[in-house]
């Protein structure tokens, strides 16, 4: 019998990706398998649950996040509690001026809400330890302790991260870290959104996402 993390494919991730040419997906398959294997996703129910919150997360794109907003969008996406008024017009982007992500970074990671949430204690922390992999980890405690769960020195688990088998595996130890897997062997998945990001964004595609996946490794695990 197919083990869940051996069906781990470009045509399971196909099932929730959104098109595009296999050799786009190719090259996460065997950094997904060995990441699911490491933090014990080894269930259909915790594979589909790891996959479908990526679909929604990065859609199996790497990336190191995206700070490139608005003057509006900073606004509205991080509250005035994060970054004032004055400093989204400063740094947000217009029609004639682009973001700057870095003085972006350092306001919305930085500081007394940086130290509080995310361990950012060193000058440019917002910025240096910003987002990294498919559930974009973030901050200076969670790569410490990224970097210890993997055996490396700070600098090389944050340069580790933000490559594509490194983003893959701080995703995984995201997932282990928190407790996720509990949470995927139980009904629904609201359980693992909230974990992930604290509310139910895109909780009905992550819903549709899973249960697609599950109805497909339930196919191959009957050898159809």
């Amino acid at each position: 019998m197919t083990q869940p993390i051996d069906m781990i494919s470009v045509g399971l991730l196909k099932v929730v990706a959104s098109p595009r040419p296999d050799a786009d997906l190719a090259p996460w398959v065997e950094p997904l398998k060995a990441a699911c294997h490491r933090a014990e996703i080894n269930t259909i129910r915790r594979v589909a649950a790891f996959l479908a919150n990526i679909a929604v997360e990065s859609d199996f794109r790497a990336r190191t996040e995206n700070l490139n907003y608005s003057v509006e969008g900073l606004a509205a996406t991080f509250g005035r509690h994060r970054i004032s008024l004055a400093d989204c017009r400063k740094y947000g982007r217009t029609p004639t001026r682009k973001a700057d992500q870095e003085a972006i970074a350092n306001c919305v990671y930085g500081g007394d809400w940086g130290r509080t949430n995310l361990g950012n204690t060193c000058v440019g922390d917002g910025w240096t330890m910003r987002g990294v992999g498919p559930l974009q980890v973030t901050g200076r405690a969670n790569m410490e302790r990224f970097a210890k769960w993997i055996g490396k020195p700070l600098d090389e688990a944050l340069a580790y991260a933000r490559t594509l088998e490194g983003g893959i595996m701080a995703a995984a130890w995201f997932w282990e870290a928190h407790d996720v897997n509990r949470l995927a062997d139980t009904p629904g998945v609201a359980d693992e959104v909230h974990r992930i990001n604290g509310g139910e964004n895109a909780l009905a595609r992550r819903e549709k996402n899973f249960n697609a996946l599950v109805q497909r490794m339930l196919q191959m695990e009957r050898g159809q």
